[in-house]
Parts: structure tokens; C-alpha cells; sequence
């Protein structure tokens, strides 16, 4: 009798009611918010109209909702992300610690869209729906970059299943997009706003900096931490099996793992 074998690495994903309603809900509120204020209808280029002597209290809202879901919350999940994936090759790594750190990952970018989405919501309600400018041109791709990614995450195929590679490309390729695009939007915002001001920022800007730096050294560190411990550690491991009989197994797993001796071993002189 044939045994069913254990299948890959399953989480179960969020509840279909609630994750469908959160949507049509967020949805309603920006279907609303695209029908702005009688009171701020000579507003509909974007903040760049407002002078100095105005309430910049708007400003600062969207400003800071859109760095605290794009600058700071959407690249955190990113590099949880990351290290779920680091932890996958760990063998003594349980599953519930690999539920956790994707359930984290789920929840921050759940929240960052969120936010996102309530940002760019009140913009529109405070100045209008517009595409004049650049950075409500990256915006509005942004928006729809950030909504089209978790109905691909919702549709995500299981480990080893057909399509899962396809799908995996497409979800990096838009996510590593994405988080390049918040970050040179708000650059762009930044910008905007020493325009409107007519003062500097530099003080932020060197710090929205300085924590950009940071979270991309991790990010590159993540991939070669692992090579570098082993630079470290003189031991003897088990290398690519050769392609003909010339070794045995057991001979051949004591050969150093050098790769001056691989290459002479497939490239004799």
C-alpha cells in the first residue's frame, strides 16, 4: 500500500471573508476620496500649490504616512522576508518558527499597504486626483503595484508545485520594483516640500539616507553571511560527486573542498 508523502511547506493563508472585505472597504474609501472638498477644489494640482502662510498640518500627514508604509514598514517586510528564507536552509529550524517569521512578513506588509493606502487616500481628498506632477504619477503606480501584490501573494502555489517559480519571479520582480520606487518618490517628496517651505531638510534627509544605506547593507548582507562564517571554519566537506568511477564515494568525500583541486579534478592537464 503506497504511502502519501508529506507534502512541502504549507501556510495557511489569511481567511477569504475578511481578506475580501478589508479590500472592498479600502476601496470604498478611496472611491470617496477621489471626489474632493468644495473647499479644496483650487487645490487640484497637489500640495505644490500651497504657500508658506497656509496650514502645512495636511502635508505633514501625507508626508509622514507615506514614509512611515514606504520608506520604513513595506522595506522592513522585505528583509523578514529575506531572512525567511535563511532560515529555511536551517535543518534544525521547526515549522512554526518559519510560520512565524512568514506571518510577521504578512502582517508589516498588510500594514504598510494600509497606511499606504490611507495616505494617498487623503491626499486625494485634500487636493484632488492629479497626474501632473511626477510624484503623483509614481504614486498612483505605486498604489496599484501595492494592491496587485497581495492578490498575488493570496494566490501563491506551494513549494514544488508547477508555476510556483513563475510565480516567485513576478512577486520579487514587483516587490524589489516597488520598494525602489518609494524610495526615490520620497526623495522626490522631500524635494516638494523644501520647494513649499522654502527651508531646508536636510537633517532628515541625511537621515532617511543613513537608514536607506542600513537596510540595503542588510538586505546584500543576507546572502553573503553565510560564505563569509565559512571562510573561517578549516574543515573538510563533502563536494560534487565525480563524473566517473575514479573515486569511491567514501574516498572521495575526504577530498578538501578546495576549488583548485575540483578544477583539476574536471580539467586535467
Amino acid at each position: 500500500m503506497s504511502t502519501k508523502q508529506p507534502s512541502s511547506t504549507v501556510f495557511l493563508a489569511p481567511r477569504h471573508s475578511a481578506f475580501l472585505l478589508s479590500i472592498l472597504l479600502t476601496v470604498s474609501d478611496v472611491v470617496l476620496a477621489l471626489h474632493p472638498n468644495p473647499s479644496s477644489a483650487t487645490n487640484v494640482s497637489g500640495p505644490e500649490q500651497h504657500t508658506p502662510h497656509r496650514s502645512m498640518e495636511p502635508v505633514k500627514v501625507h508626508a509622514w504616512s507615506m514614509y512611515i508604509s514606504t520608506g520604513f514598514l513595506l522595506p522592513l517586510g522585505i528583509l523578514v522576508a529575506r531572512f525567511m528564507r535563511i532560515a529555511r536552509k536551517d535543518t534544525h529550524r521547526s515549522l512554526r518558527a518559519l510560520q512565524l517569521i512568514y506571518y510577521l512578513h504578512l502582517t508589516i506588509q498588510i500594514i504598510g499597504v494600509f497606511v499606504f493606502t490611507g495616505g494617498a487616500a487623503y491626499s486625494f481628498k485634500r487636493w484632488g486626483f492629479g497626474l501632473d506632477h511626477t510624484h503623483q504619477k509614481l504614486g498612483m503606480s505605486l498604489w496599484i503595484i501595492m494592491w496587485v501584490q497581495p492578490f498575488i501573494g493570496f494566490l501563491r502555489p506551494n513549494h514544488g508545485a508547477k508555476g510556483r517559480r513563475m510565480w516567485y519571479a513576478i512577486h520579487w520582480l514587483l516587490g524589489t520594483g516597488a520598494l525602489i520606487l518609494c524610495i526615490f518618490n520620497l526623495y522626490v517628496g522631500i524635494s516638494i516640500w523644501e520647494r513649499i517651505t522654502r527651508s531646508s531638510v536636510r537633517s532628515l534627509n541625511i537621515a532617511f539616507s543613513v537608514q536607506v544605506a542600513a537596510m540595503a547593507f542588510v538586505y546584500l548582507m543576507q546572502d553573503r553571511w553565510d560564505y563569509i562564517v565559512e571562510q573561517g571554519i578549516p574543515v573538510t566537506k563533502p563536494i560534487a560527486p565525480p563524473p566517473s568511477n575514479s573515486l569511491s564515494p567514501i574516498a572521495y568525500s575526504m577530498v578538501p573542498n578546495s576549488m583548485e583541486l575540483q578544477m583539476r579534478h574536471y580539467f586535467p592537464v
